[in-house]
């Protein structure tokens, strides 16, 4: 099974032990931790080090950013650090990333973003290099991609991470939901205009009669569709009289209500009687059917839902009473 690639990318040295504890905290959520001193970036022979940990920047699925008060070597390709450079080849990339600052750096941020037209001028005890300052504003410009929370330790880190995996996860649940419903009324909307279509092409047809447009009708008929769904049938459902219908629904292991067991006419009944405190009922309504119990042409516009639905009873609600 694929395993999320999260690849921790920071300075070394000041934050090495916040790397160990995040690496840990990846494993456990049965993901991969990518960290450049554990082996997991693959060096060649002929290249850089740094491209060959920008290219394994493809391969991982996120990148947490740590930024600390160390700047870091610089990278051979422009101005900004290595670590700095890795974070800009996931955001070209549009991987996701999460920003952590030290709370200390994080501080000292506001007071060079006020006196920033004369930061050369001060000397900031939280960074070794005013350029950590020049790269928080540019992940604090961007508007989209650029989650940034503060910590003191990896606790901080872990308890945040875990919450925003937590709720991605349960966003990609719903999202197939969604997914799901949509497929389910893209299908219906597809099914009408194919009718529709139909319809329209055999009433432009001298052959057309209203044997073939009956059958057109039934083939579509919404009942088909209402009681697959009533009896939640992963297969196609469908029945042109009452005795057919009665066997599709005997088949789901329901059974059929003696007309003079019912309360009402003008509904048939079908118990499903294996659940000795609680029985499904499904209802019919009669008049969807003809005297001679063929399934009346009914268009979807002309349908009810209520004319067909599953109600639960208790045991014994529909059996007479010993009146002593």
């Amino acid at each position: 099974m694929a395993q999320p690639r999260v690849f921790i990318s920071s300075t070394f040295y000041d934050l090495r032990y916040v790397r160990n504890d995040l690496e840990q905290f990846v494993q456990t959520l049965g993901y991969e931790p990518v960290l450049n001193e554990r082996g997991s970036v693959p060096y060649s022979k002929t290249d850089a080090l740094e491209n060959d940990a920008y290219r394994e920047i493809t391969n991982c699925d996120i990148l947490v950013s740590i930024v600390g008060g160390r700047y870091g070597q610089k990278s051979e390709h422009s101005e900004s650090s290595i670590s700095q450079e890795e974070v800009k080849q996931a955001l070209e990339m549009d991987k996701p990333v999460y920003f952590f600052v030290e709370k200390r750096v994080f501080a000292e941020y506001e007071t060079y973003k006020r006196n920033k037209n004369r930061s050369s001028e001060i000397e900031f005890s939280s960074v070794d290099s005013v350029e950590i300052f020049e790269f928080l504003d540019h992940i604090t410009s961007m508007n989209r991609n650029n989650p940034i929370a503060e910590f003191d330790g990896a606790g901080e880190i872990i308890r945040f991470l875990r919450e925003q995996w937590a709720g991605l996860f349960q966003r990609l649940l719903q999202e197939q939901t969604r997914t799901t419903e949509l497929e389910l009324i893209q299908k219906l909307r597809y099914s009408a205009e194919t009718m529709e279509k139909l319809l329209s092409h055999f009433s432009e047809k001298e052959y057309a009669d209203e044997n073939t447009m009956k059958e057109v009708l039934l083939f579509n008929h919404p009942a088909h569709q209402n009681l697959k769904s009533t009896l939640n049938a992963r297969y196609p459902t469908f029945f042109t009289n009452k005795k057919e219908m009665e066997q599709f629904i005997a088949a789901k292991g329901y059974e059929v209500i003696d007309l003079w067991e019912l309360d009402n006419p003008n509904w048939f009944e079908y118990i499903y009687r294996t659940n000795k405190n609680k029985r499904a009922r499904v209802n019919v309504c009669a008049q969807i059917f003809d005297e001679n119990g063929n399934l009346k042409v009914l268009k979807y516009e002309d349908w009810d839902d209520n004319w067909i639905y599953k109600d639960y009873i208790k045991s014994g609600d529909d059996e007479d009473e010993i009146p002593f």
